[in-house]
């Protein structure tokens, strides 16, 4: 009995002709849309060879080819030919302008419409600025996890076709979609990359070094390395000098306030969230503006004058409403939380922490902070010890990812509650444990 072999005919073809690149562009932006690789696209009809050649542009595909590609696509042959016409260039373009004007302008929900509107999808470096524009929009919007998908493709097209300017924007706004994540160790991986390729005059944009410089001072802040983001904060602060972008300085500002208020400068802190707040009502960017009243209200709770916090906070709170930015609420429910726990009514604090909490759009930052809060407010209430303590235990689990400084907080404020109820053995161990992890931060 002889084996019978399967025989895999090949479309074998040459080149005739020039060759339009616009279809290998949109060979490979629909393959990679429909998550297909390109072995999988050419099947038996093709070589992987082939299929990468006409994506680059190297060769063309015959009507018969072409027709094989378009169905296993998805798409009709025609629309896989036909060519960009010069009027259809010229919308697209007129589009990412008009997106770009609508971010600048602070609309970024419009700018997000319209570009939504791009149809059908551009190819190359053109792909790469529509998914930025996206990425942008949702970051403007307080969508950062919905900003990394677009943000990531657009990096993959930029470091494919080498346009290292492109590159080093998207790496900037990768680490800002990843630091609006609470993600401070992903953040700094892009940071620190889009630092280099400044380094090296990828580009040459003072705003972008300061962007860079706020972000990192952040960052460092955020993983509670205070030596590293005073240095970046002074970098900052001298390139903000030669900027006039708006932006850039109001979210310069904030980070300078971060850093300020972490060394006990309360006053500087101050100066600097108000310096913030202006920048971004006069440019008229409605939740940058809320994050800025949160900020004050912050500032002005540690200098004690709960008064002045609480009116911040509220105004924070009515701009998210209005917005509909339901994440950046739980913060503010819980900054007005903490107000309301130093005045002393520990029940408002916990009613407050508790609405925090409920919100499944929060940070687990925010959310383990609500924890803290909570236990904090039972305590100050003198709930019975068994229910304190399983709270203070659960905002010690939630804590588990978050940085040494939030951590050591943490225990000390469970170390007190346990003092205060004379369990001296267990409040030492809570006490030793919140000094064993701020020792790295001590070193710094």
């Amino acid at each position: 009995m002889s084996a019978t072999r399967t025989v895999r005919r090949v479309v074998r073809q040459k080149a005739k002709g020039p060759i339009d690149p616009s279809v290998g562009h949109k060979v490979r932006a629909l393959r990679l849309r429909r998550g297909l690789t390109q072995r999988a696209l050419a099947g038996a009809e093709f070589t992987k060879g082939f299929i990468s050649h006409l994506e680059t542009g190297r060769t063309r595909a015959s009507l018969r080819a072409a027709g094989i590609i378009a169905e296993r696509l998805g798409v009709k042959v025609t629309e896989l030919l036909a060519a960009p016409t010069g009027e259809q260039e010229a919308r697209t373009e007129l589009r990412l302008l008009d997106a770009e004007r609508g971010l600048a302008a602070g609309q970024p929900a419009a700018a997000l419409d319209l570009l939504a509107t791009v149809h059908p999808l551009p190819a190359g470096l053109t792909r790469a600025r529509l998914r930025r524009l996206t990425g942008r929009a949702l970051l403007e919007l307080a969508k950062p996890a919905e900003a990394i998908r677009p943000l990531t493709e657009a990096l993959e097209i930029a470091t494919r076709e080498a346009a290292g300017e492109l590159r080093t924007r998207v790496l900037y706004d990768l680490a800002d979609a990843h630091a609006g994540l609470d993600a401070p160790g992903e953040a700094l991986g892009y940071l620190l990359e889009a630092q280099r390729a400044l380094e090296a005059h990828a580009l040459i944009d003072r705003t972008l070094e300061l962007r860079v410089a706020g972000l990192l001072a952040a960052a460092y802040v955020r993983l509670g390395d205070l030596a590293s983001a005073g240095r970046h904060a002074e970098r900052a602060t001298e390139i903000a000098i030669d900027v006039v972008d708006s932006r850039a300085l109001a979210s310069t500002y904030a980070t300078l306030l971060t850093v300020r208020e972490k060394q006990g400068d309360l006053e500087g802190a101050l100066l600097y969230a108000r310096k913030g707040l202006d920048l971004q009502e006069n440019t008229g960017r409605q939740i940058a503006a809320a994050q800025a009243w949160n900020n004050i209200a912050w500032v002005q709770l540690q200098r004690g004058q709960l008064r002045a916090a609480e009116e911040a906070v509220l105004r924070a709170l009515e701009i998210a409403q209005s917005q509909g930015v339901v994440r950046l609420r739980a913060h503010f429910l819980l900054t007005r939380g903490e107000i309301a726990l130093h005045r002393g009514d520990p029940r408002a604090a916990e009613k407050l922490a508790s609405e925090a909490l409920a919100i499944q759009e929060a940070r687990a930052t925010i959310r383990a902070s609500a924890l803290l809060l909570i236990a904090q407010s039972l305590a100050r209430r003198s709930a019975p010890v068994a229910e304190v303590r399983r709270e203070f235990e659960r905002a010690l689990r939630a804590h588990g990812r978050e940085p040494v400084r939030q951590q050591a907080h943490a225990h000390e404020a469970y170390a007190a509650y346990l003092a205060g109820k004379r369990l001296a053995r267990e409040a030492y161990g809570h006490a030793q444990r919140a000094l064993e992890l701020q020792r790295p931060a001590l070193a710094n």
